[in-house]
């Protein structure tokens, strides 16, 4: 396991508490604990070489529906830079967008009508530009 998905198992871990278990500090630590590990792992997305470990956690993720979606946002975006010919990683980030509800649905048949007629450079160039704003909390 690489360090990416270590840190991906460790958000997932802390998903599946049942957090009314816990007191407001606990909760808290929990939280702490979260953001640290979506924080380390952004960062470790931004250092990915290998495309098969983006795929190992998009279809984690297609499995248990645990990520942060700003997250997420970045494992695809990281796809498509290191394959911006592939048409699997347009579709899979599109339909991704899709699941998440209508926001993105501009953005998500923007790129889905430019990977249809090949224009790679313009899909890339709106997968590129979109972003996911969170509270900071989980």
């Amino acid at each position: 396991m690489t360090e990416l998905e270590v840190l991906i198992q460790e958000i997932y871990e802390i998903r599946q508490l049942n957090w009314l278990n816990y007191n407001e500090q606990e909760q808290e630590t929990l939280n702490e604990k979260f953001m640290t590990f979506k924080h380390d792992a952004e960062n470790a997305i931004s250092m990915v070489t290998e495309l098969n470990e983006l795929e190992r956690i998009i279809n984690f993720e297609q499995e248990k529906f645990f990520m942060p979606i700003d997250t997420m946002f970045k494992v695809h975006q990281k796809r498509i830079e290191l394959s911006p010919k592939q048409l699997q990683s347009y579709e899979q980030f599109a339909h991704y967008l899709l699941w998440y509800g209508p926001d993105w649905e501009i953005k998500a048949t923007q790129i889905l009508k430019c990977v249809e007629i090949k224009d790679f450079n313009q899909a890339q160039h709106f997968s590129k530009g979109i972003t996911y704003e969170t509270n900071g909390k989980l």
